[in-house]
């Protein structure tokens, strides 16, 4: 379902269920249900924000996501993300930052950092730094 609620505002959502039956040594099935959302606003050719939320049955697992990008120039975009995901036994938090330049036609270079923490039974925390050239011949 999409609606756009004004020129610069929409929103989706969105419901599925899936069912597996699975024939071994032991036959055992599983169901499952997912229901999102995400909200779009953008108030100019360049500029948007986006929140995403989602929710799945199967792990009791919620996450929501941050989005927000803006074309600096037509060539040069920025975009900064955060999402997070909890369930009954895991929480994540990821949060990154990407510059994407299209040079030409034929090339763009790409660059960025994200942080990221899990917490399950132990602690992990990590960091990437990339950069990315892309040429097509």
């Amino acid at each position: 379902l999409r609606a756009l609620l004004t020129r610069h505002l929409s929103w989706d959502f969105g419901y599925s269920q899936d069912y597996q039956r699975i024939y071994n040594e032991e036959t055992s099935s599983t169901a499952s249900a997912n229901i999102y959302s995400t909200l779009v606003y953008t108030p100019s050719s360049r500029l948007y924000g986006r929140i995403y939320l989602r929710y799945e049955t199967t792990e009791g697992r919620f996450s929501h996501e941050y989005s927000l990008g803006c074309f600096i120039t037509p060539k040069v975009q920025i975009n900064a993300n955060s999402s997070f995901m909890r369930s009954k036994d895991m929480d994540e938090m990821t949060h990154a930052l990407d510059l994407n330049w299209d040079i030409a036609r034929w090339s763009s270079l790409r660059m960025g950092y994200s942080y990221s923490y899990n917490h399950n039974n132990t602690t992990q925390k990590g960091q990437n730094f990339y950069v990315r050239f892309l040429a097509n011949f």
